[in-house]
């Protein structure tokens, strides 16, 4: 499905199986009010890809006790490509259970708190993609069994950390991944 230039103020939720293209890569924004939800969901999908897409919250304003990232992978093996994740409420891209999902050349900038969170049993692998100018760290990894995979890419001008690591977890950081000027 390729999906014509223009900004949609919607929530996108995503279905097995699908290819989904921007026309124009970075010219295709999905867009929602950060109170509401996600921009893009992603639930118990083994395939699919989305390529060339920014997605982003518009607001500042997050739900009472309900911070949602701009994009939710839950339980899902999607490849997420040459996209941006930006000016989230919380989190941008927020990678949870089971599921190995793969994130290329993307951009995660200007989000409230990390640019990716991985969590709960979560081996997504990261490459080539940045995370910049996020309030926390650039990317976090929590919970017993979460285990990403970094591979060539750069984490920079993050609020706290580039990687950051906490109890139970663990990261691969392979060749070609750069940490600098965080917190």
């Amino acid at each position: 499905v390729i999906v014509p230039e223009g900004i949609y103020e919607e929530q996108l939720r995503f279905k097995e199986g699908i290819t989904l293209r921007a026309a124009q890569p970075r010219k295709v924004t999905i867009q929602t009010d950060g109170k509401v939800g996600s921009a893009l969901q992603v639930e118990g999908c083994k395939t699919g890809s989305i390529s060339g897409f920014v997605f982003q919250h518009t607001g500042t304003e997050i739900a009472e006790n309900a911070a949602w990232p701009v994009v939710l992978l839950k339980s899902s093996s999607i490849t997420l490509e040459a996209c941006t994740v930006q000016s989230g409420v919380a989190d941008g891209l927020h990678i949870t259970g089971a599921g190995k999902a793969q994130v290329t050349r993307c951009i995660m900038q200007n989000n409230t708190k990390n640019g990716v969170m991985f969590e709960s049993g979560s081996t997504a692998i990261l490459s080539a993609t940045e995370c910049r100018k996020n309030g926390a760290s650039g990317a976090e990894a929590r919970h017993t069994g979460t285990f990403p995979v970094l591979q060539g890419c750069l984490l920079v001008d993050n609020g706290v950390a580039g990687i950051n690591v906490q109890v139970g977890a663990g990261a691969g950081v392979l060749e070609k991944t750069t940490c600098k000027n965080n917190g």
